[in-house]
């Protein structure tokens, strides 16, 4: 059986799995051994230095004065001719295309996957399956799949996340799934019917590609500033990436402590935020989330007026908060809901 990947390249972290013999896909641990790689990328400055990729390159990105560093590079590939100065080795500067440190996250995990595999005496592939999100243009289609060609990946096949997340989750045949996908930058809700062993039917495919897991890092940073009554209108990217985990503390906590550095002076508070507050003052976010189920839905019952879905897949690293699966169970009542 000839050994093929998949590729998830997300805005804030990304995965890459590849097939057994059994047709069943395996995640590749990244070099931490955790099972995603933060979509974040350093151009080295030392004079024979390679990009850095992952969590050592995001960690410096927590610092304000970090330069050189690039997260959230997938929200850039709908500009189609944006390109932005960076110092990539030993103080010659460069203007790099969007794509470039798209194909930086994407080799890094496809030439370590095939470290593994070649230390383990497996056979190494240069093939490959991406995902992208239901509500991806075509020039963002077509620039994620440039920027996996520029690592060297013969891509395959690009297909919709959703779709992706409906073949792993194996529902029976016959049976109708909803696949609530909420990564770091967008959204995807789309029911899909499974017809037979290989076929599935996607029935709708909506979504939002402006709402994703970094709006609420923005909304828990804005509620600091207010809390702390800080005069700041909108978050620096450094601080998007830095609160991430203060959000993800709250998906198993009642409360978390932030602590932020005020750039107006460089004064250092520190505060409590409770879940309860957060999920409030986050609430708008989730009426948007649930108004796309509805659209959604609308489209699927236009293709088959006698819709029943069986099933709810939450999938995207931020279904994981507590708030969205109590707003799609609330939404959706009697229909189990399942985190993938």
């Amino acid at each position: 059986m000839a050994v093929v990947y998949g590729i998830d390249f997300g805005t804030c972290y990304s995965c890459i799995s590849v097939c057994g013999d059994d047709g069943h896909p395996t995640i590749v641990p990244s070099p931490r051994g955790t099972n995603t790689t933060p979509s974040v990328v350093m151009f080295n400055t030392k004079k024979d230095g390679l990009p850095i990729v992952g969590q050592t390159a995001k960690n410096l990105f927590t610092n304000p004065k970090a330069e050189n560093v690039v997260a959230f590079a997938k929200t850039e590939l709908v500009n189609e001719n944006t390109a932005n100065e960076y110092i990539v080795r030993d103080g010659e500067k460069r203007h790099l295309s969007t794509i470039e440190p798209v194909a930086c996250i994407i080799y890094s995990i496809f030439s370590f996957a095939n470290e593994q595999r070649k230390g383990q005496g497996l056979p190494t592939t240069s093939n490959a399956v991406i995902t992208v999100p239901a509500v991806c243009s075509d020039i963002q289609r077509e620039k994620t799949k440039l920027s996996a060609e520029l690592s060297g990946i013969n891509v395959l096949q690009v297909i919709n996340e959703p779709t992706a997340a409906a073949i792993s989750y194996n529902i029976a045949i016959g049976e109708t799934l909803l696949v609530f996908d909420l990564g770091g930058g967008t959204l995807d809700v789309s029911i899909i019917k499974r017809l037979s062993q290989t076929d599935y039917k996607v029935l709708s495919s909506e979504g939002n590609s402006n709402l994703g897991g970094k709006d609420w890092d923005r909304k828990l940073l804005q509620l600091c500033f207010e809390n702390l009554e800080w005069d700041i209108a909108e978050p620096t990217t450094h601080q998007l990436v830095a609160i991430e985990q203060s959000k993800i503390d709250l998906c198993v906590a009642k409360s978390t402590e932030i602590t932020l550095v005020n750039p107006t002076n460089g004064v250092t508070e520190t505060l409590t935020i409770d879940l309860d507050e957060f999920e409030q003052y986050s609430s708008d976010l989730i009426d948007n989330a649930m108004r796309v189920i509805d659209m959604a839905i609308s489209s699927a019952k236009s293709e088959d007026d006698t819709l029943n879905i069986d099933r709810i897949c939450l999938a995207g690293g931020s279904s994981k908060m507590p708030s969205i699966k109590k707003a799609v169970q609330k939404h959706l009542p009697n229909i189990m809901v399942e985190l993938n």
